[in-house]
């Protein structure tokens, strides 16, 4: 599923001129660690499958794509949720002026009835905080057969990447000017419990 997505991205791009793949990073250099939290403080780790960056004119966006296979139980999947809350509203998760870029996390899963059951666990989870910048709405979701190489521009579509009016899922804080940076993770230490939410990953 990544390679199929980045290989419809690049073709996606070749028939714009307007936007740009400016960064991708595959496997162990997309992941990062984030405390959670809580009661039962923790820090947990998340395996992203791809993280990239678009330039479009002033803007640039950075995404973390998640494939699914309809393999992750609900629990995992509501974890990996909240993961991102915390890490995106992290203080030092800024860009190279201070500033907040805008970032969204990709889910792309193999059906409908698959995506539905993904924005209900999302409808239906508690928000951990009240978000200053980020929630719910940095998650936006995606069939794999809403985008093939036929037709490439339509995973941009997906991406609402052309279109003039943004979903709620896509309607975050769009930072300009702010250059081409690759967003480095905050990194963390300490005797906190460590929890892998990426099970066969290592």
């Amino acid at each position: 599923m990544v390679s199929n997505f980045r290989c419809v991205l690049e073709l996606a791009l070749r028939e714009t001129t307007d936007t740009e793949l400016v960064t991708w990073n595959q496997g162990k250099a997309a992941w990062f660690r984030v405390p959670i939290p809580g009661e039962r403080s923790r820090i947990v780790r998340v395996a992203p499958d791809a993280y990239f960056v678009l330039r479009q004119g002033d803007h640039v966006r950075h995404f973390f794509l998640e494939t699914d296979r309809s393999t992750e139980e609900h629990r995992r999947l509501v974890q990996k949720f909240v993961s991102y809350w915390w890490h995106l509203q992290d203080p030092r998760f800024v860009d190279s002026a201070g500033g907040r870029p805008h970032v969204n996390v990709v889910f792309v899963t193999t059906g409908e009835r698959r995506l539905q059951t993904m924005t209900a666990s999302l409808d239906r989870m508690a928000k951990p905080n009240r978000a200053t910048h980020g929630g719910k709405r940095i998650f936006t979701f995606a069939c794999e057969a809403d985008f093939n190489a036929a037709s490439p521009s339509s995973l941009l579509n997906a991406l609402h990447v052309h279109s003039p009016r943004r979903s709620r899922a896509m309607d975050s804080q769009i930072t300009q000017n702010i250059g081409v940076i690759t967003l480095a993770p905050p990194t963390y230490s300490g005797a906190d419990q460590e929890l892998d939410i990426c099970p066969g990953r290592s």
